[in-house]
């Protein structure tokens, strides 16, 4: 349990985003995490796009990035707050796409691995 300690999402993109998201406040929830809205104000925060994620960095908040394999991952990575970097490994990344023809695979992470990181890049309390 991990009982007062905040976590942000910060979620853009399509509706497959906003669900899996939906699935992942539920998930931090029942694992004893608060959720908070400001990056600032959370102990990690969770996002699915870059720039989220230098957000996140820029402001010292530790990050666990969802990457979609648009770009090689050693690219965008945060740079100077704890980070974890998940993605899939497939054949079609970098991909360079806006549009994905193989329904995200890159991004088939459960909600379980996601949490897992969270735990691991926060500091403790």
């Amino acid at each position: 349990m991990s009982s007062n300690r905040r976590a942000a999402l910060v979620t853009l993109g399509c509706a497959r985003n906003e669900v899996d998201s939906e699935e992942l406040a539920a998930r931090l929830e029942r694992d004893g995490w608060t959720l908070v809205e400001d990056p600032d104000d959370a102990d990690a925060v969770v996002v699915n796009n870059s720039g989220g994620a230098h957000l996140a960095d820029a402001v010292g908040t530790p990050v666990v990035e969802l990457f979609a394999g648009t770009e090689e991952v050693g690219q965008y990575a945060p740079r100077s707050v704890p980070a974890a970097v998940l993605t899939r490994a497939v054949s079609c990344a970098p991909c360079r796409q806006l549009v994905c023809p193989f329904d995200q695979e890159c991004l088939d992470i459960a909600p379980r691995e996601v949490v897992a990181a969270v735990v691991q890049v926060a500091p403790p309390r």
